[in-house]
């Protein structure tokens, strides 16, 4: 599904019923939806205080290299529009505690089978 326009981009049997690959998806899930809610989004942020500028990670999974230009034009527009040419950048991922990998998982699972959970991804990566 698209993000944005909740648009199907891909489906393969999408409408028949099949045994999940892990039980643990679904209690993920189901706890996901009751703390957060359906409408929750995760968005990544860029905020700007005390000459630093920071972009924030909120585990947007979906977060692409145009999204942050995107973000980055706009906080540049906003940056000169005060005045200011030049400002300290940080970056804050901070939003998931450590291991970005869950034990048990071997070495051999990581870049190839799963990705590390981080707040800040951009491209899937």
């Amino acid at each position: 599904m698209d993000a944005e326009s909740d648009r199907e981009i891909f489906g393969n049997n999408a409408s028949t019923a099949l045994m999940p690959a892990s039980n643990t998806k679904l209690a993920t899930a189901t706890a996901a939806l009751t703390v957060l809610g359906p409408d929750h989004r995760f968005t990544t942020r860029v905020v700007y205080g005390d000459g630093t500028l920071t972009l924030t990670g909120g585990g947007d999974r979906v977060l692409t290299t145009d999204d942050l230009s995107a973000l980055a034009k706009t906080a540049a527009d906003g940056l000169s529009a005060a005045g200011l040419t030049s400002v300290k950048v940080r970056v804050d991922d901070s939003l998931f505690p450590e291991p970005a990998l869950a034990t048990g998982w071997t070495d051999g699972y990581f870049p190839d089978v799963v990705s590390p959970v981080r707040p800040l991804v951009v491209d899937g990566q």
